[in-house]
């Protein structure tokens, strides 16, 4: 792999978290429902998040430069943005309301 892509040390774990996570959460949850298996699945997208943001981050520097506080802002702006973007579907998946409007 090039030096701008992840080791595999980092990305293969991270896209195996959202399956063992959903296991986990079966099998600690032991609900026939699977709201466990949805919530470790939920849970376990923190991994390919972070390999997400990583490569937003290496983009944003290529692009804008490494050392600006253009590309610090941006970085910043786009976290936020997709942090509200997860925290607004993890919160309507949880509370199991559909609408969009909450």
């Amino acid at each position: 792999m090039g030096d701008s892509l992840p080791s595999a040390y980092y990305l293969l774990p991270a896209l195996a978290f959202p399956f063992a996570g959903a296991a986990m959460g079966r099998l600690v949850t032991r609900q026939s429902n699977g709201r466990g298996a949805a919530l470790g699945f939920g849970i376990g997208l923190f991994g390919p998040f972070a390999v997400i943001l990583y490569f937003l981050y290496s983009f944003l520097s290529e692009a804008i430069g490494p050392s600006s506080l253009l590309n610090i802002l941006a970085c910043l702006a786009a976290a936020v943005l997709l942090g509200a973007g997860w925290g607004k579907i993890v919160r309507s998946c949880l509370s199991g309301n559909r609408d969009s409007s909450n």
